[in-house]
Protein backbone atom coordinates (compact mmCIF):
# COMPACT_ATOMS: atom_id res chain seq x y z
CA UNK A 1 0.00 0.00 0.00
CA UNK A 2 2.86 2.08 0.66
CA UNK A 3 4.82 1.58 -2.69
CA UNK A 4 0.65 2.42 -4.47
CA UNK A 5 0.75 5.73 -2.76
CA UNK A 6 -2.86 4.76 -0.71
CA UNK A 7 -0.50 3.75 2.87
CA UNK A 8 1.84 5.43 5.38
CA UNK A 9 4.70 3.21 7.46
CA UNK A 10 6.85 4.57 9.74
CA UNK A 11 10.31 3.13 9.72
CA UNK A 12 14.16 2.61 10.48
CA UNK A 13 15.99 4.99 8.14
CA UNK A 14 17.90 1.68 6.67
CA UNK A 15 15.36 -0.29 6.49
CA UNK A 16 13.63 0.73 3.84
CA UNK A 17 15.71 -1.34 0.14
CA UNK A 18 13.17 -0.37 -2.45
CA UNK A 19 14.32 3.15 -4.47
CA UNK A 20 10.95 3.53 -5.83
CA UNK A 21 9.53 4.36 -2.43
CA UNK A 22 9.22 7.83 -1.75
CA UNK A 23 10.69 8.71 1.59
CA UNK A 24 10.19 11.76 4.21
CA UNK A 25 12.75 12.45 7.36
CA UNK A 26 10.90 12.33 10.66
CA UNK A 27 12.22 16.47 12.01
CA UNK A 28 9.57 16.88 14.78
CA UNK A 29 9.33 14.88 17.29
CA UNK A 30 12.73 13.21 17.33
CA UNK A 31 11.90 9.62 17.81
CA UNK A 32 14.83 7.42 19.85
CA UNK A 33 15.68 4.08 20.82
CA UNK A 34 17.11 1.53 23.55
CA UNK A 35 17.97 -1.44 22.63
CA UNK A 36 19.42 -3.92 25.18
CA UNK A 37 20.72 -7.70 24.77
CA UNK A 38 20.44 -9.62 28.30
CA UNK A 39 20.94 -13.26 28.94
CA UNK A 40 21.56 -15.68 31.96
CA UNK A 41 24.60 -14.91 33.80
CA UNK A 42 26.43 -18.38 33.86
CA UNK A 43 24.75 -19.90 30.95
CA UNK A 44 26.93 -21.18 28.17
CA UNK A 45 25.66 -19.84 24.83
CA UNK A 46 24.86 -21.55 21.80
CA UNK A 47 27.00 -21.20 18.31
CA UNK A 48 24.19 -18.93 17.24
CA UNK A 49 24.03 -16.44 20.23
CA UNK A 50 27.76 -16.39 19.93
CA UNK A 51 27.59 -15.10 16.70
CA UNK A 52 25.01 -12.22 17.64
CA UNK A 53 26.57 -11.48 20.74
CA UNK A 54 29.97 -11.01 18.85
CA UNK A 55 28.26 -8.88 15.59
CA UNK A 56 26.19 -6.76 18.29
CA UNK A 57 29.38 -5.67 20.23
CA UNK A 58 31.55 -4.77 17.19
CA UNK A 59 28.93 -2.90 15.13
CA UNK A 60 29.33 0.77 15.51
CA UNK A 61 25.77 1.77 16.65
CA UNK A 62 24.81 5.46 15.73
CA UNK A 63 24.31 7.85 18.93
Amino acid sequence: MVLARIGFAFMPEYSITIPELLRRPLVEPSVSRTISLVNVPGRPFSPAVSALVRSAQSFAWPG
